[in-house]
This record gives C-alpha cells, structure tokens and sequence, in this order.
C-alpha cells in the first residue's frame, strides 16, 4: 500500500510539474514573435563578382552582408 501511495504521489507531483512548465515557455516565446533577436544571421553572405578589365575576365570576393570587398581582383583560373 505504502508502496502505490508512493508511486502515485510521484507520479501526481512529475505531472503537475510538467503542466506548469508549458506556460512559461509559451509565453516567453509570444513576447518575442516578431522582433529582429528571433532570426539573426550566423554567417555572412559572400558571393564572387566579375569584371571584365582589358579582354581579361577578374573576380573579386564581395560580403553581401557587411557590404564591404575581401581581397583583390584576380585572374578567373
């Protein structure tokens, strides 16, 4: 007896615990929808560019992201 009063008491605190839990992260995920923390850029965008300069066709690596070129211009292999 003592044994399944146990076991129910336990199994009676585990689920009360687990149904309140569930409302706070429901609500902590609400106040955020829709503000800019949410989705945030882990990596930056880097495309190659292309230039033709005297017959001869260059690339130069270009970060979309922070709008800024990475190295030179060189030759396209």
């Amino acid at each position: 007896m003592k044994k399944t009063r146990k076991f129910l008491l336990t199994f009676l605190f585990a689920a009360a615990f687990t149904v309140s839990a569930v409302p706070c992260r429901t609500e902590a995920m609400e106040r955020h929808v829709g503000t800019e923390e949410l989705i945030s850029p882990r990596a930056d965008n880097t495309v190659w560019r292309y230039q033709n300069i005297g017959g001869k066709w260059y690339r130069r690596l270009y970060n979309e992201t922070q709008h800024i070129w990475i190295g030179d211009w060189e030759p396209v292999p």
